[in-house]
C-alpha cells in the first residue's frame, strides 16, 4: 500500500508540474516579441511544441493515477478519486484514452498557420484546465 501511495504521489507531482509550468507560460503571453509574421509563426511553433509536451506529461500522469491498482478491502469496490463503481482500473484507463483521442480528432482543424498555432495553444490549454477540473479529485491539484 505504501508503494502504490508514493507511485500516486509522484504521478501528482507530475501533473502538478506540467500543469503550473503552462499555466505560468499562459499567463505570460505567447511571443511578446515577435515583429514579423515570420517570427510569430516561429516562436508560436516553438510554443506548440512546449504546450504539446505539457499536455502529453499530464495526459500520462492521469492516465497512470488512473491505472493504479489499490489494495481492496472487503466491501470496498470503487477506486480512490472516482464516483463510479464497479471500474476496473484497465476500464477507467481504456476509457480515458478513448476520450482524448476523441479530443485528439477535434482539435486537428486548419487553418492558416500563425491562427492554427494560436487556437492549438487556446484548445490544448483548455483542455488542460478540463482535464484539471475532471481529475482534480485524483490530481488533487
Amino acid at each position: 500500500m505504501r508503494e502504490t501511495g508514493a507511485k500516486r504521489d509522484a504521478l501528482r507531482a507530475q501533473a502538478k508540474k506540467a500543469f503550473d509550468a503552462e499555466m505560468i507560460r499562459q499567463n505570460a503571453g505567447d511571443c511578446p516579441n515577435a515583429n514579423t509574421t515570420y517570427d510569430s509563426n516561429v516562436c508560436l511553433g516553438n510554443e506548440v511544441g512546449i504546450t504539446d509536451r505539457n499536455l502529453q506529461t499530464y495526459e500520462t500522469a492521469i492516465r497512470d493515477l488512473l491505472g493504479l491498482k489499490y489494495a481492496e478491502f472487503p466491501g470496498q469496490n470503487s477506486m480512490p478519486g472516482s464516483a463510479r463503481t464497479n471500474v476496473t482500473p484497465e476500464q477507467s484507463v481504456a476509457e480515458f484514452d478513448h476520450l482524448e483521442q476523441l479530443w485528439q480528432s477535434y482539435s486537428d482543424g486548419t487553418g492558416g498557420p500563425g491562427f492554427e498555432m494560436q487556437c492549438h495553444l487556446l484548445l490544448v490549454r483548455s483542455h488542460i484546465l478540463e482535464l484539471n477540473s475532471i481529475y482534480a479529485g485524483l490530481l488533487r491539484l
